[in-house]
């Protein structure tokens, strides 16, 4: 479709070709962004269960120390 074409389709629609790229532009680095925010998420996923586990262990040897010996 020529500009003409549009225009005569459309003619409330008045996007720049400039500012089509710019949305697009937009657009990309918002899914970076999103794409780094999953990563970041995923690291301090794995982060956290390790800090649990960490804490079941020390948990465990708490307990452990106070029991009375002979048990």
């Amino acid at each position: 479709m020529d500009d003409v074409e549009k225009r005569t389709l459309f003619p409330g629609l008045q996007v720049s070709q400039d500012a089509l790229l710019k949305l697009l532009d937009s657009k990309h680095m918002l899914i970076l962004h999103v794409e780094d925010l999953k990563h970041q998420l995923a690291s301090s996923e794995t982060v956290l269960e390790s800090i649990i586990q960490q804490e079941e262990h020390i948990l465990e040897a708490q307990a452990a120390l106070s029991d009375p010996i002979g048990y």
